[in-house]
């Protein structure tokens, strides 16, 4: 199944020892048209100086001094593989049935190690069973997650989920606290199941 949205992958991606995939819900375009290439041009845009609070709350959450270089080691995709109006507008299934394709492409063409879903509601409802198998949790303060162990063609992916990026302020977190719990899982230091 071929992805409507080509991800973002950093030109030092696949040099990295681990590889980290983040994954964010969807696009929004209004009345715009869009291209298969809607989320490079995107990240670029924010890396040109485009003020996309999504984008750099993710940043921040991995306490990234440089946003380019940080950039340029990880690759980002969005979930859902059509286009909503605006922040606003939720989807229908028919945007949502789009995960169960996109989320096992994703793994299986970037061979991540580690995977970030900055989108609670997706990560606790939408995506799809692919077989995974829950290897433990993470709880630091307030914030917490499971990690899922999920196949993919060049070994394993872990993954979390964690808070919107563009909802981390307040009750919801900030990126710091959130940041606290996924540097744990970079680090593999979550409660094993027993």
């Amino acid at each position: 199944m071929k992805l409507t949205f080509k991800p973002w992958v950093g030109k030092k991606y696949y040099k990295q020892k681990t590889k980290i995939l983040l994954l964010g819900e969807s696009h929004y375009t209004g009345d715009n048209p869009y291209d298969s290439n809607l989320t490079i041009e995107t990240v670029s845009e924010f890396l040109d100086g485009h003020g996309y609070k999504f984008f750099a709350k993710m940043s921040e959450a991995f306490a990234a001094t440089d946003d380019r270089e940080f950039w340029e080691t990880v690759a980002f995709a969005n979930l859902i593989q059509n286009t909503l109006y605006d922040p606003r507008s939720q989807p229908t299934e028919k945007d949502k049935a789009t995960i169960k394709y996109s989320f096992p492409v994703l793994l299986d063409e970037l061979c991540p190690q580690k995977v970030v879903v900055f989108s609670l509601r997706t990560w606790i409802h939408w995506l799809p069973d692919l077989g995974e198998e829950k290897v433990g949790s993470i709880k630091v303060g307030k914030r917490h997650s499971n990690v899922w162990k999920y196949v993919n063609s060049g070994g394993n992916s872990h993954a979390i989920g964690v808070c919107h990026a563009s909802r981390m302020y307040g009750r919801n977190g900030t990126p710091e606290e959130w940041g606290d719990l996924i540097r744990k899982f970079l680090l593999n230091e979550w409660d094993n199941n027993d």
